[in-house]
């Protein structure tokens, strides 16, 4: 079949090659976009001047060629976290000490520098964990180092057990010897303090050091310090500084203490805002992180600044690094200055919209001329989204370039990512690999004759037919990298490193015009930058989807934009409709099957010039008039010849004719409008572009098309284009290496099946696969298709897999159809759903799974607070203020597992969603914070227990998001094991639960019923019932794949949604009707459980409050003291109000007296004898008697637990005591006991305690970790703090140490910032 690939890679203007003089020159690309010739031309417009936002992972102050430019100046001018990952939480305002001391939320009291002023003497202080500051490989590797250390100490807690263990068994004769109870009780101890020590190693997990924060204002600004002693090593684990501190590479790099005891709050020197004095510093040697701090609404919040990943320095590196002494490292734009916006967030690992809308702010506030982004989401929507709208008013309104990656999602067509392929106000850029590049960068082992794209690099058109591909650089490069990382520079690729190239190479355009007084604007310069493109491989059909306009050539962009100087400032839009449609879009692109029916398509364009928003309108827009020829690339397209276009703008019809499109090929062209008569220097003003893929027909017969002996080479790529057959759900594509005799060793494929659909992103409906083949080897892969579409097989070679190779390629549709179509919905009341499935392609395996994997719980907020955002930082970029709406869900949890929570319909937007962030936090009882997600919401582990899930949207229209207040969050729990459903060959089969349908096979035309039968009451999980709604939701396969494909499920599945059955009712109790009570005794019973209730709940906090829950304890007793129910219950209530936890300490005598109260008012004898019986008796009278006795063995063992509490409590700590109090020991010991008769406290909180003062205190810690492991519900804080007192006991400090430091985490003040 004819293919559209690239046969050849001829045709392509002369690119630099190696550097014999410097071979390592490629390595950092310039030459290719024309920069050093311009720069050996122009010297001194090499950036200066120019001032580019790097939106990215953050930059590394402290990277190589990130201090200064070529004229001395600072290289970035602002550091900003613009996702408030290093946000901290300062609003805690403490006053100093008379020892200038400061106590911080962990408990932590810091002294303060002397030097630091501070007239007011008031200090707000938090804390931050260093772990979410850093990258998980940096976290990765600082645990390893942290490891040694904590190794250590443990060793020698384990020798030190072990030396006592033997010393014991020395002194009472040795391991065999007979011994008495205490003995063993002692040995015993020895043995559990042994597998506590292994089993705490175990579960170790490194939680990082804790940074303690303070920030004050010193009477002209806010500045801010931290203590970063928990990254130093401690004094005796590292030697003794032998030098000064170490190097920095910046004059205003903040000298940080060094060696022994380094990093105290003390030696800080205390850090402004990063934009007033470019200061930054290092947490500490063992990190090498640099950080720079900025202080936000009035000092409550301090955001620590460092990188989310090495991707933004290198970006830097790339656009604008200076290296004095060495130019072949320098970036593009030396001269340029950075401003620094991170918008990666370390909490998520992506762009979160926060960053994205406060980095444009900062964008504007900062006055960019440039803006840099190399990052990007797949988007189901094309140039639209909050984030589009807010980016065309800064390029539009503030006049500020934006040059974004177009992704790396290829090689298939339309796979431009956003915002950079798909939004007109950006200059999407693809990624391009050069002689000089593959050989320098690369180290490639043979050269690279001519330059091509990277395989993976995204191709062009957008869905509603813009370009995508703007222009295209080198796409690799060796560029700085952050400190941390422990080298200067490294090899990155990807279009992430090809828009910078282009960034770098328009700021040096910028900084000529600047020193020439060349007026330009973001449209003239774009104009400028795409109308001097140096094409690529123009004889091939997909060249212009693939490179855009070419790679960029500076000098030649600069020469056209003097000459556009001279013509009006405008920008056009373009939007096409098809005759006949109701659907427009920024080109042409006819590619599917409907398409193609007729023998040629008409269109519509209509031009729309825009100018800036401040122009006058009666002297510029008025008098606008254009005189345009129009001209086409193509002699299947046809267009008209002129056109006179005004501000109000202009349509024209184009035709092209479908009959000169030959099946399975792909054809470009363009409508060129340029300018003529007088204003012909102007040049080419816009074109329209026009994209033809005809897709070929497949055989009605066999319902497969192959593709013979397709030959390659490194970078080739074929693409074959398939209509889609009605009705069609999945294919198996083959790949067949030939047996060729250049075949010689592995190559190294992508494949890609690409549909382009509107409103879908490009992940829904795309398979890529990267894998190498051998010659004569076979591979498949299945994937589910769009029917009546058309579907793109793309393969390519990959660009690095040197050599030749020949691939047969089938592809082979399947379809397995079923009614009801779309998601399936069972109700668990009917007995039986029949599913009608037919074979409509080809002969198929009808082999049905039908599953539930997750349970979803549906929640409405129970909180909603809408609040106006006032910082400059949450401001938009015309000045508009944002709002913020956090939405508050509770969220019970009955059974443990993985949650995740889902905003349906809004998640999985960036760039084109209509809120400008969505981000949601899980925490705890304690407020400890379990897991956060936005866009992409991920599963959490969550235990039994109360959780709240906290949600924050942001728009800058409150009415929109006062309609959010009640919007519903669906809750996932994914099962462990799916559930599968009962299928039967008829209805009477699910009825019984017989007649079980296993597997069929359906000839082609064949069709076969398939009857679901209910899950059973007990297949159904446990938390099936809950107080919020509940649905089972799964999938269904219906198909199997073929054998050469692994005879599997089918990969296209049916949503399951299951509405569970009524909860089965319990079997009712056996009473008598003489049993029932009368009104009378209803009412009595319901005012006695009415005023238990009271004093059970009243507020005990002062003695006036104490004095008022005797008073009223003292009138129930003497009002229903008339039945021994009655006189336990309120014997219990009046025990409850006394043991409250929030007063408890302070009425420890009057709990002992109330316990021992309930105590001797129970019969225990007879409460002793009921339980002994093996078999009660049965009736009405004998389950009463069962359910008192149940209660008063309830109301015994509380008491017991009060009564040993408070005992314990009375003592002067947890550990024991030499000079007990006899009396006071044997009411304990005798409280215990009896305790034990009922229940057993050993793996409680008492039962440590009370293992605690007998000196067993490495029992007393395995109790608690028993208590903390099976805990249902959030573990109270004194469980920690008993373990950490314990744990000092012992010595052993590293395990107490570790413990304090997750104290503050475990249970924060409040919630956690988003």
């Amino acid at each position: 079949m004819p293919s559209s690939g690239l046969e050849s890679l001829t045709q392509v203007p002369d690119l630099p090659g190696l550097d014999e003089e410097d071979p390592f020159a490629g390595a950092m690309p310039k030459s290719e976009i024309g920069a050093l010739q311009f720069l050996e031309e122009n010297p001194l417009y090499d950036g200066r001047g120019v001032i580019i936002a790097i939106l990215d992972s953050g930059v590394d102050p402290g990277a190589a060629g990130m201090q200064t430019t070529t004229d001395g100046k600072p290289k970035i001018l602002d550091l900003l976290d613009c996702t408030g990952s290093g946000d901290v939480d300062t609003s805690k305002e403490v006053e100093a000490d008379g020892d200038g001391r400061i106590e911080f939320p962990d408990g932590r009291v810091l002294a303060v520098n002397p030097e630091w002023r501070n007239p007011t003497n008031r200090w707000k202080v938090g804390v931050k964990k260093a772990f979410d500051l850093f990258t998980d490989t940096l976290i990765k590797r600082l645990k390893k180092e942290r490891r040694k250390e904590w190794d250590k100490q443990q060793r020698e807690c384990v020798t030190k057990v072990l030396a006592d263990l033997y010393a014991f068994d020395s002194r009472v004769g040795g391991a065999g010897a007979a011994l008495t109870d205490e003995q063993e009780r002692e040995r015993a101890e020895y043995e559990t303090k042994l597998k506590l020590l292994k089993d705490l190693a175990d579960s170790y997990d490194d939680q990082g050091p804790t940074l303690a924060c303070c920030v004050w204002h010193d009477g002209d600004t806010w500045r801010a310090a931290l203590d970063s002693s928990q990254l130093h090593p401690p004094a005796d684990a590292c030697p003794p500084a032998t030098g000064p501190a170490a190097p920095r590479s910046s004059p205003s790099a903040v000298p940080s203490e060094r060696g022994v005891g380094g990093g105290e709050l003390a030696s800080h020197p205390g850090m402004s805002s990063f934009r007033l004095e470019q200061q930054f510093a290092t947490l500490s040697p063992a990190d090498a992180c640099n950080y720079a701090l900025n202080v936000y609404d009035e000092g409550n919040v301090l955001s620590i600044v460092t990188d989310s990943s090495p991707h933004g320095t290198h970006v830097a590196g790339i656009t604008a690094a200076y290296h004095p002494g060495d130019e072949s490292q320098n970036g593009v734009a030396p001269g340029a200055q950075i401003v620094s916006c991170k918008i990666g967030d370390h909490r998520v690992g992506r762009e979160s919209g926060v960053g994205l809308t406060r980095a444009l702010a900062a964008v504007v506030q900062h006055k960019c001329h440039l803006i840099n982004m190399s990052y990007g989401e797949p988007a189901a929507v094309n140039n639209k989204g909050r984030f589009v709208e807010l980016a065309n008013q800064v390029v539009h309104k503030h006049n500020v370039v934006f040059v974004s990656s177009a992704g790396n999602s290829g090689p298939g067509l339309s796979t431009v990512g956003a915002p950079g392929g798909t939004s007109d106000c950006i200059i999407g850029v693809g990624a391009f690999v050069s002689p000089s590049l593959a050989n320098a960068g690369h180290s490639l082992r043979e050269p690279l004759e001519d330059g091509l794209q990277y395989t993976w690099s995204s191709r062009g058109p957008t869905t509603d037919g813009d370009l995508g591909v703007s222009l295209s650089a080198p796409g690799g490069a060796i560029a700085p990298v952050p400190t941390w990382t422990l080298e200067r520079r490294t090899l990155m690729n990807g279009t992430s490193m090809a828009s910078p190239c282009v960034c770098g190479g328009i700021a040096l355009v910028i900084s000529a015009a600047i020193k020439e007084n060349v007026e330009f604007s973001p449209a003239s310069l774009r104009r400028a930058c795409e109308t001097t493109a140096l094409p690529l491989h123009t004889h091939q059909p997909d060249s212009k989807c693939t490179y855009g306009h070419g790679l960029l050539q500076v000098g030649a962009a600069f020469g056209r934009l003097q000459n556009l100087a001279f013509g009006p400032d405008v920008r056009y839009e373009v939007s096409t409709s098809v005759s006949g449609s109701n659907t427009s879009g920024r080109g042409l692109y006819v590619r599917e099957p409907y398409q193609w029916t007729g023998t040629a398509v008409e269109a519509r364009c209509t031009i729309q010039p825009k100018m800036h928003e401040d122009v006058d309108n009666q002297t510029v827009r008025a008098t606008f008039e254009q005189r345009l020829t129009l001209h086409s690339s193509a002699a299947w397209l046809s267009v008209p010849d002129t056109l006179l276009l005004t501000h109000n703008g202009r349509g024209f019809g184009i035709r092209a004719e479908l009959a000169q499109v030959p099946p399975g090929s792909l054809h470009y062209a363009e409508v060129v409008a340029r300018s003529a008569g007088a204003d012909a220097v102007l040049g080419e003003c816009f074109r329209v572009p026009v994209t033809l893929v005809r897709p070929i027909p497949v055989p009605n017969t066999e319902q497969a098309v192959v593709f013979e002996e397709m030959a390659f080479m490194e970078g080739h790529i074929k693409r074959q284009f398939i209509a889609v057959p009605e009705l069609a759900g999945w294919a198996e594509i083959t790949l067949a290496a030939g047996h060729c005799v250049t075949m010689d060793a592995p190559r190294s494929f992508m494949l890609q099946c690409v549909h382009a659909t509107a409103h879908t992103r490009l992940d829904d409906n795309s398979m890529r696969r990267f894998f190498s083949l051998a010659s004569g080897e076979i591979k498949s892969f299945t994937f589910a298709v769009v029917a009546g579409t058309t579907l793109e097989v793309a393969l390519g070679q990959f660009w690095l897999s040197l050599g030749a190779s020949v691939v047969t390629c089938s592809v082979c549709f399947h379809s397995v159809v079923t009614h009801p179509a779309g998601a399936l919905v069972l109700d668990g009341c009917a007995r039986a759903t029949r599913v009608d499935c037919w074979a409509p392609l080809r002969a198929e395996t009808l082999q049905p799974v039908v599953k539930v994997t997750a349970v979803q719980t549906k929640l409405r907020p129970t909180k909603a607070t809408l609040s106006p955002l006032s910082a400059p930082r949450d401001q938009h970029p015309d000045g508009r203020g944002i709002h913020s709406l956090v939405l508050q869900y509770s969220l019970k949890v009955k059974e443990p597992g993985m949650f995740t929570p889902r905003l349906v319909g809004i998640n999985r937007q960036v760039y084109d969603g209509e809120f400008e962030a969505q981000m949601y936090m899980i925490f705890d009882e304690n407020k400890q914070l379990l897991g956060c997600g936005d866009i992409y919401p991920e599963a959490t582990k969550l235990p039994k227990g109360d959780f709240t899930i906290r949600l924050l949207l942001r728009h800058d229209q409150a009415d929109l998001l006062v309609k959010m207040k009640s919007m519903p969050l669906v809750v996932e729990r994914r099962l462990t094991d799916a559930i599968i459903f009962p299928l039967s060959k008829s209805i009477k089969g699910a009825l019984l639960g017989n007649d079980t349908f296993s597997q069929v096979h359906l000839p082609r035309g064949g069709r076969c019923p398939v009857f679901v039968a209910p899950l059973a009451d007990d297949k159904l999980p446990k938390d099936a019932y809950g107080d919020a709604p509940v649905t089972l939701v799964g999938t269904a396969t219906w198909g199997n794949t073929s054998q050469q494909c692994g005879g599997g499920p089918c990969p296209v599945s049916q949503t399951v949604h299951y509405i569970v059955q009524p909860k089965k009712p319990e079997e009712p109790k056996p009473s008598s009707a003489l049993d029932e009570p009368d009104d009378w005794s209803k009412a009595n019973m319901a005012a006695l459980s009415a005023r238990i209730g009271v004093l059970k709940g009243m507020k005990n906090a002062t003695s006036e409050d104490w004095a008022k829950i005797q008073e009223a304890a003292a009138q129930l007793k003497k009002d229903l003291f008339t039945t021994s129910k009655a006189k336990l219950r309120v014997l219990s209530a009046h025990l409850t109000a006394a043991d409250h936890k929030a007063s408890r300490k302070n009425r420890l005598h009057d709990v002992v007296t109330c316990a021992q109260e309930v105590i001797a008012a129970i019969d225990i004898d007879s409460l002793t004898k009921f339980f002994a019986m093996k078999c009660n008796e049965e009736g009405a009278e004998a389950a009463k008697v069962k359910k008192e006795m149940e209660e008063h063995r309830g109301f015994l063992v509380s008491a017991y637990k009060s009564l040993c509490g408070a005992l314990l409590d009375l003592e002067d700590g947890p550990i024991v005591q030499a000079d007990k109090d006899e009396s006071h020991e044997d009411l304990l010991e005798t409280a215990f006991r009896n305790l034990r008769k009922w229940e057993d406290p050993t793996n409680t909180l008492l039962g440590a305690r009370r293992e605690a003062r007998r000196g067993c205190i490495g029992s007393a810690i395995q109790a608690l970790n028993k208590v903390i492991t099976d805990s249902d519900t959030a573990v109270p804080k004194e469980v920690y703090e008993l373990r950490i007192l314990l744990l000092k006991e012992l010595s052993w400090t590293h395990l107490a140490e570790h413990e304090q430091k997750c104290l503050v985490w475990k249970y924060p003040n409040s919630f956690s910032l988003f």
